[in-house]
């Protein structure tokens, strides 16, 4: 991913008018996966250029490239609003494209928070658009989305099912950075069953896609995944020195929106152990995190 986003830097620097404003488009979503922080910088510096442009298509997609790179920081609040500003504006555009990209930030937020039939409602009404439109790499991204909310409510079997076919869409169009989130998440979902051995199977799959593509966020989530696999299994130094890992990654990139996670699920592997104090210190962390976070 690090390389793709250099490649996106490198073609910004060097284009002007309206191929420099649509580089930077690309890049501002591409900067969710690696830094959030500079993805927000490098979004409102091209908000600024699309206003004084008067390009509106451009500025609803940055408004929606926007709210994700909130969203990865935590500010749950601050990317809705940026999402009803590009809502509006794409009702003048009427740009489908530009409204699957709204419904499925809008799951994805929603997600996040924890409104799971909120997600699930805005996912569906995206995947619909992608299948009319057949944009099968959106789809496929929106896919991966819906198994995710599906194995939050316990529907593993739909769950499993929907991230497979994301993983066929992904693959036949050579989208190895959603074929990551597919091999992940169904690690994810064997882990909701707690077959561990196949969870681990496909999150050590997983990490190295995420190694290969410089995604410093998915290495957090394998590196996560595994983890907690470990724990289960019973290998808890190892599983300890896994969640140390993804925590120093996590707080260096300022990700609030995993951090959160990861350290309340090495205050119960603390916890299993009736080691106390750690596992208290997380728990209060936490607590503070998801009170900054609203």
């Amino acid at each position: 991913m690090s390389e793709a986003v250099n490649r996106l830097r490198s073609q910004v620097a060097l284009a002007s008018g309206r191929e420099h404003l649509r580089l930077l488009v690309d890049l501002a979503f591409a900067l969710r996966e690696v830094d959030a922080r500079e993805g927000l910088n490098v979004t409102r510096t091209a908000i600024d250029l699309a206003q004084a442009d008067k390009d509106w298509t451009a500025l609803a997609s940055l408004l929606i490239a926007e709210a994700l790179n909130l969203d990865r920081l935590g500010d749950y609040h601050a990317a809705l609003v940026q999402l009803d500003k590009a809502q509006k504006i794409n009702q003048k555009l009427g740009d489908i494209g530009i409204l699957s990209r709204i419904w499925n930030a809008r799951g994805v937020i929603f997600s996040n928070q924890g409104q799971l039939p909120e997600a699930l409602h805005h996912y569906l009404l995206s995947e619909g658009i992608c299948e009319e439109s057949r944009n099968y790499w959106m789809l496929s991204a929106v896919l991966n989305n819906i198994g995710i909310v599906y194995d939050r409510l316990g529907r593993h079997d739909e769950a499993f099912a929907s991230y497979g076919r994301a993983l066929k869409l992904a693959h036949s169009i050579g989208r190895e950075d959603i074929e990551l989130h597919a091999v992940s998440n169904l690690g994810f979902n064997r882990m909701f069953l707690q077959l561990w051995d196949e969870a681990l199977k496909y999150h050590k799959e997983a990490l190295s896609y995420a190694q290969k593509q410089e995604n410093e966020y998915g290495i957090i989530i394998c590196t996560a995944n595994i983890a907690e696999s470990y724990g289960a299994l019973g290998e808890v130094e190892r599983a300890h020195k896994l969640f140390a890992d993804a925590i120093g990654r996590s707080r260096a990139l300022g990700d609030l929106e995993h951090l959160v996670d990861l350290l309340y699920e090495q205050a119960k592997l603390y916890l299993k152990s009736n080691e106390w104090r750690p596992a208290l210190a997380l728990l209060q962390e936490t607590l503070e995190l998801v009170r900054q976070m609203g």
